[in-house]
């Protein structure tokens, strides 16, 4: 084991799974790698045709999903990485068939252990792939390939981080000139690109010292006073412990008046931004775990809200959904573990910290670094909520993909449903429009008018069955679960239709 790697841990799917109209059904299908599998099922739970594809690693991270080649049907973009940052990666890109995508597979001779970005940066109509690549001693490289798989330009040919990569990269038009930034960060350094590859003026921004950019950065119109987007990044001190902070920098890398914000004076780390209107004011609020203490709220005038909940040891993302349709954002959150029954914790809390009625859900295994997602994934105007879970108690370890339906939720209300914003993982909120103005959630199926729209039959609860089929399996707390013989029950916050069992290797996580 190389110095600096922590310890043995089993490489469990991380940041949930993505929804994506891939073959054209108006519905939405569940696509989540785990071990060295990328699966895509559709809402009943059946494998779509060409799928699972072998990969070349693990995938721990979830997909990025866009159109590389322009011809107007998504494709499926995976991460498969080692397990030391010596490792090669293996950049996968496939065709909603399962067919690799000419010019893929890629391998990359470190470490690549976020999700990849997705954006079109030279206006060919493809989407170009955005990489973050870690390497040990601390340090890492950004690059950029085009949907064909070759390095996009000499503007693109790997550019040093001065230190290890954070999260995935973001992507918006951060001015307003019509044409796209790229922000990517490190421990080190939070740094702006034009389209062309070349450094934005005011940036690189450094870490201040003693302290490490942290968790990955976010992008809005925090400020509409102020020209431009703003960019949105915690920190954290480079000791085991000590204050977190929250930055938001102008689109010309300017600090914003107020900030930082300190969110807890000694915890050891924090998650990737979110951000919504959680109260309706027509402002932004952004939305972190702060390890150890819980979800905390920050306004624009850097006012943090007490932790709302204690999530054991969390760090992943929070979700800002509506699940309760009182028009309102809610906060989805995991709680990092699970309890001696085996079942773990999703949690979900209005802004002042009521808990939402019926959660939180507890399905098997553990839901460590993964949250929610969320989409309207058949039409109907109700939400989908999925979550990844792991019981590495058993041998192999074996992960879930649970998904539920929510009768009384908001589908049209998605601030922040997953990961990064959107299938893209582009981390920018509302509609970052690219040159062309199309909206970045278009091929994501997530809006009725989208080009890709997510309209089909209502949710087969539990009990119920099509024409011909038996009913849908369900566990304790409605998970399936492959417990086939199992009599269907109802979730306590609406139906869980699907629980699918994936098989991991052990293996440890960097």
């Amino acid at each position: 084991m190389e110095p600096g790697l922590s310890g043995q841990y089993l490489l469990a799917p991380m940041e949930g799974v993505a929804f994506a109209n891939l073959v054209g059904d108006s519905k939405l299908e569940v696509i989540r790698a785990s071990g060295d599998k990328l699966f895509v099922w559709t809402l009943d739970g059946v494998a779509v045709a060409g799928w699972p594809q072998t990969l070349k690693g693990t995938g721990q991270a979830p997909p990025a999903i866009g159109d590389l080649d322009g011809d107007g049907t998504p494709e499926v973009v995976q991460v498969a990485r080692g397990l030391k940052y010596s490792d090669t990666t293996t950049l996968h890109a496939f065709r909603v068939d399962g067919t690799p995508l000419a010019g893929w597979p890629l391998s990359i001779p470190n470490l690549v252990f976020n999700t990849v970005s997705l954006a079109d940066l030279d206006g060919n109509g493809g989407l170009d792939v955005l990489v973050q690549i870690g390497r040990w001693p601390p340090a890492g490289s950004f690059t950029v390939l085009s949907g064909d798989g070759r390095a996009l330009g000499k503007g693109w040919s790997g550019h040093e981080l001065g230190g290890l990569p954070v999260g995935p990269a973001a992507v918006a038009d951060l001015d307003g000139d019509g044409k796209l930034e790229v922000v990517h960060l490190s421990q080190e350094a939070l740094t702006v690109r034009l389209a062309e590859g070349t450094i934005a003026k005011g940036f690189p921004i450094a870490a201040e010292s003693g302290r490490a950019f942290s968790a990955g950065v976010a992008i809005a119109d925090l400020f509409p006073q102020v020209p431009g987007l703003e960019l949105v990044v915690p920190e954290v001190s480079k000791a085991t412990t000590g204050a977190v902070r929250l930055q938001i920098f102008s689109a010309g890398g300017k600090p914003l008046y107020a900030f930082p914000a300190t969110l807890a004076s000694d915890a050891p780390g924090v998650s990737i931004p979110s951000l919504g209107d959680l109260d309706g004011d027509g402002k932004l609020e952004v939305v972190l775990i702060v390890r150890g203490k819980g979800i905390v709220v920050v306004n624009t005038d850097a006012k943090v809200s007490a932790p709302i909940a204690t999530l054991a040891d969390a760090t992943a993302s929070v979700q800002l959904v509506d699940l309760d349709g009182d028009g309102k954002l809610e906060l989805l959150a995991d709680n990092n573990t699970a309890e001696s029954d085996g079942k773990g914790y999703l949690e979900a809390y209005d802004a002042d910290g009521t808990p939402v009625a019926g959660f939180p859900l507890r399905p098997p295994g553990s839901t460590m670094g993964v949250g929610g997602v969320a989409a309207d994934l058949d039409g109907d105007g109700v939400l989908e909520l999925s979550t990844v879970t792991t019981d590495s108690s058993k041998s192999p370890p074996v992960s879930y993909v649970n998904l539920w339906s929510i009768p009384g939720s908001k589908a049209r209300s998605l601030d922040w449903p997953l990961y990064a914003a959107d299938v893209r993982r582009s981390g920018c909120q509302g509609s970052c429009a690219a040159k062309t103005g199309t909206p970045w959630k278009a091929d994501a199926g997530l809006a009725a008018d989208a080009g890709r729209p997510d309209a089909g039959a209502r949710d087969r609860g539990a009990g119920e069955a099509s024409p011909g089929e038996p009913p849908a399996p369900a566990g304790s707390d409605g998970c399936g679960c492959f417990l086939a013989s199992a009599t269907p029950s109802a979730a306590p916050l609406g139906l869980l239709l699907l629980g699918l069992a994936l098989l991991l290797r052990g293996r440890r996580r960097d």
